[in-house]
């Protein structure tokens, strides 16, 4: 059974687009589970990152559409894919009640409305809603865990390489979007009147203002919304991230999100629903050309791998530059990523790279997130996926962002492979990870347990603060493991906001870390190394004069801002 439904905005006085077009799919029973899929925010192929393709994909292609929910119906649930509005249409803001922002989160939240409402008819419990979202969709689940207006809609989570408390979730503070607002109003045109006389003349701009691509029209330099992506080039969000900087994404407005979504979180002031959450091994792999368009010394391609000096300056990039943290921490990151058996190799040296960029973009902040849920007493499942499908291209990306999907929505078994939008021959080892994964999926929709009965033998036990325990799959096996990177994880979420001088990783600096603090920063940074077996590592740091000179800088350079 298929069905469709448009919910008309205009009715609210917020805009007049139909945006909402839920899709699903369901087998011939009555009152079962209801998975609700929330899709990323963009065309993978285009940018690949949250809320800044505006609203393309959502209206040309129907992202949420592209993901077919009828094999993984077959195992007994209802499953529902729907699209929210993107960019300029779903999250453009004054940064006031004037303009709130967050109209792609009121999407969301008007489906899971109309599900309550409406999912009996179609054979679904409305007591037993499953949200699920991957990137900025699993980032706008964790969103809606803590939205009062939300509540009650949905009873459990699973959040797929995306979480809330990651530096690209929400708006900033420092976001100034006040200037924005007044540039892409003038951009198309408005008249510089009043606040609301520039929001009314914004709902008479026909959305396709900001919707197509400068390829599609004849008149590139017509086109309203290339010149917005000018403007984004200098929007003061903070970082930018993605080559063209493009940063539309929820904010904290006190009604939908009402506060800091970390304060929410550690208050326990959060639907307590049972979560599953993880990641893939290979997260930042597709996207490692991200930094580098300003970084013109550095091959973008990188299939060549990473010289030396490249490795080097990249992260230095990135950290220094893009986040404008201390050489202190760059220096660490450098070390802590790099393969000190296999210092010259550039081969080495970007597996070096991608993972230390996909543990902090994507996994470290969900660990993150999981172990703030842990202490609360929130049941929480974690999973680290690492599977190679023989398409991906080049296959060093290996496991990378998103890839999963093809797997929980049953690809190998209809023949469409979602990453690619094509028809494809899968591997038995493709077949067999998909039967895992859509097994797992739903027992957690119907039963709040992905192993109700042991899957190949094995129970996934939650999480809990002695063990951090999950679960780790892959075509040849699943496997209980515990604590996922952990030497990693703690650099990040703990080492880092150390050397910053405040409490988390993605915290503004509010001053600067006392001097004997960052003495015992330091100290603590090399003392938790040894305890971690790094003696062979740190025997060959001894012997590599260049890092052993910086080091020694850094020692030396706390050392004297001690005194």
């Amino acid at each position: 059974m298929v069905w469709s439904t448009r919910c008309d905005y205009g009715r609210t006085g917020l805009s007049a687009e139909d945006v909402l077009l839920s899709d699903g799919g369901t087998a011939p029973e009555r009152g079962l589970p209801q998975p609700e899929h929330l899709h990323a925010g963009g065309d993978e192929d285009l940018a690949n990152f949250p809320y800044d393709l505006y609203t393309w994909w959502l209206l040309r292609r129907r992202s949420g559409s592209r993901y077919n929910g009828f094999t993984l119906a077959q195992h007994g649930v209802v499953v529902v894919t729907f699209n929210y509005r993107l960019g300029v249409l779903g999250f453009l803001t004054t940064g006031d009640q004037s303009l709130p922002g967050n109209y792609g989160l009121m999407d969301q939240i008007e489906v899971l409305r109309w599900v309550s409402e409406n999912i009996a008819k179609f054979g679904g419990d409305s007591c037993s809603v499953t949200l699920f979202g991957s990137s900025a969709g699993s980032a706008s689940a964790g969103l809606l865990m803590l939205s009062p207006m939300s509540r009650g809609l949905f009873h459990r989570v699973i959040l797929q390489s995306g979480s809330p408390l990651s530096f690209w979730a929400v708006y900033r503070p420092e976001a100034d979007h006040r200037k924005f607002f007044d540039d892409v109003s003038d951009m198309v045109g408005c008249p510089d009147d009043s606040t609301d006389d520039r929001i009314e003349c914004l709902r008479k701009v026909h959305y396709s203002n900001f919707t197509h691509y400068p390829w599609e029209q004849p008149d590139c330099s017509n086109n309203v919304d290339l010149e917005i992506k000018r403007l984004l080039d200098n929007f003061n969000t903070f970082p930018n991230l993605v080559p063209s900087k493009l940063n539309f994404k929820p904010r904290v407005d006190g009604d939908i999100v009402p506060s800091d979504p970390r304060r929410m979180y550690t208050s326990a002031l959060y639907q307590n629903v049972t979560v599953m959450i993880g990641n893939l091994k290979d997260e930042w792999a597709r996207s490692m050309g991200w930094f580098f368009n300003d970084l013109d010394t550095v091959d973008a391609d990188l299939s060549d791998g990473f010289e030396r000096e490249s490795f080097e300056r990249s992260i230095h990039h990135v950290i220094r530059t893009r986040f404008s943290w201390s050489r202190e921490v760059a220096d660490a990151a450098v070390f802590m990523y790099t393969d000190w058996t296999n210092v010259t190799d550039p081969y080495v040296n970007r597996e070096g790279y991608k993972d230390l960029m996909s543990d902090f973009v994507m996994t470290a902040p969900s660990v993150d997130l999981a172990d703030i849920l842990a202490e609360k007493g929130t049941t929480v499942y974690y999973y680290y996926y690492n599977h190679q499908s023989i398409f991906t291209d080049p296959p060093w990306w290996k496991c990378y962002h998103s890839l999963e999907l093809d797997s929980v929505f049953g690809s190998p078994f209809t023949g469409y492979n979602i990453a690619v939008d094509d028809q494809r021959n899968h591997t038995k080892e493709d077949k067999e990870i998909s039967r895992i994964s859509m097994l797992l999926w739903t027992n957690f929709a119907k039963y709040g347990n992905p192993t109700k009965d042991p899957v190949r033998g094995v129970t996934w036990r939650h999480m809990d603060s002695a063990q951090n325990n999950y679960l780790h799959i892959t075509p040849e096996r699943i496997a209980m493991r515990s604590f996922l990177r952990a030497e990693k994880m703690a650099f990040w979420n703990k080492l880092v906001p150390s050397l910053r001088g405040v409490q988390t990783m993605f915290e503004v600096d509010s001053s600067q870390a006392k001097p004997a603090d960052r003495n015992l920063t330091l100290m603590w940074f090399f003392g938790i190394l040894s305890v971690l077996s790094f003696s062979v590592t740190l025997a060959l740091v001894v012997r590599n004069g260049k890092l052993q000179k910086k080091l020694a800088k850094l020692m030396a350079t706390s050392s004297m801002n001690a005194v």
